[in-house]
């Protein structure tokens, strides 16, 4: 319902971590106290353990450089089949990390432990910008506030920092986050045999995007549409289309449908 970043009493461009200061398996009421939280900035770099060590959090907001981890390469080894004659995906995105898997719970853990009241994260891996929706794996329970900043806002904040040692910021955090209904739709093309295979994908997304989640959807709907179109004798199993949301919101309608 509200969300707001200041230093020294200049306003800082961010974004609100997505599940940062609330509950994710309960409904919550969640806000800073009247005039936000005010606390000293502490930059702990990349957030290592060692990093954290040295830095003094208690009642204190980290400043980390948020790192993507695993690039698409990375996931190889689990490539059972690839269809690319052309090698059109063999370029610079192959080997650029995206961020599924983060330095984000390993360092939000050290700094809850250390005694920070609030987080900002630098997106240093992304494009210039803060709108970044972080997802919930169903690790970490991140009970204070947070929020991202693109990579030029974050270079703007650590120099105000370099130039006033002690530099404080104010963050506003208020919302909730209440129970509503997961919807899953389901579709099956019987077989020869009971056995069934499930092609699935999630259609949530927060916001209108061509691949989170428009590519997913288009997959199976194009997979069921194909089988549906040949004879039912070609089928040796029973084929399951199925798309379920709740994907940003800690997989909750997925674990019901199982």
């Amino acid at each position: 319902d509200e969300a707001s970043v200041e230093a020294d009493g200049s306003p800082i461009d961010a974004f609100p971590s997505a599940h940062s200061f609330v509950t994710p398996d309960a409904p919550s009421r969640f806000a800073t106290p009247a005039g936000g939280l005010n606390a000293e900035l502490v930059d702990v770099g990349l957030g290592t353990p060692v990093e954290i060590a040295a830095a003094d959090l208690q009642g204190k907001i980290a400043v980390f450089d948020l790192k993507f981890l695993l690039p698409p390469a990375g996931l190889a080894a689990l490539t059972e089949f690839l269809w690319d004659p052309e090698a059109s995906i063999a370029q610079p995105s192959l080997i650029t990390g995206n961020p599924y898997i983060t330095n984000y719970d390993t360092v939000l853990a050290e700094v809850m432990e250390a005694g920070a009241v609030g987080f900002i994260g630098v997106l240093a891996d992304y494009f210039n910008s803060n709108q970044y929706y972080n997802e919930y794996y169903r690790r970490l329970q991140v009970t204070i506030p947070g929020y991202w900043v693109a990579p030029g806002e974050g270079a703007h904040l650590r120099q105000l920092m370099s130039e006033q040692p002690g530099l404080t910021a104010s963050l506003v955090m208020r919302g909730e986050r209440r129970e509503v209904e997961a919807r899953s739709v389901v579709g099956i093309l019987h077989g020869a045999s009971d056995e069934t295979i499930m092609v699935q994908s999630h259609h949530d997304a927060a916001f209108d995007g061509a691949v989170e989640d428009g590519s997913g959807v288009a997959a199976v709907l194009a997979q069921a549409q194909y089988f549906a179109s040949q004879p039912v004798e070609s089928r040796a199993r029973t084929l399951m289309f199925v798309t379920m949301d709740s994907h940003f919101t800690g997989y909750q309608g997925h674990m019901a449908l199982v």
